[in-house]
């Protein structure tokens, strides 16, 4: 006998996702940085959507399923941990990837 679990987790129930169906956000307010990532990224078959904001970041995940954010940690205004934060509280299913280019080192605060 299969279990729920089981039955879930079989290769015939599985749905594989494609690279265009994960729908990638590039948060940054450096365009040249932006356009980098969008061109790498879509070259690779993945599906880009930008935000030259963490403002402008948090209005579009609240329109579109994005599977996962890339974002810079330093802006102006709401920085990239701020953004962490709100999309782990709204969204604890996104994936988010913090960049910098800063050298110095930081700590995450612990949940």
């Amino acid at each position: 006998m299969v279990s729920g679990q089981d039955a879930q987790d079989s290769p015939e129930s599985r749905r594989d996702i494609t690279m265009t169906e994960a729908q990638i956000l590039v948060v940054d307010d450096e365009v040249g940085m932006v356009t980098l990532l969008r061109n790498y990224l879509t070259r690779e078959g993945y599906a880009v959507t930008t935000a030259p904001s963490a403002e402008v970041a948090l209005q579009i995940l609240e329109e579109h399923g994005i599977a996962v954010v890339l974002t810079d940690l330093h802006m102006p205004g709401m920085g990239g941990m701020e953004l962490v934060r709100e999309i782990h509280a709204s969204r604890p299913e996104t994936q988010v990837i913090l960049l910098t280019r800063m050298l110095r080192r930081y700590r995450l605060p612990e949940e």
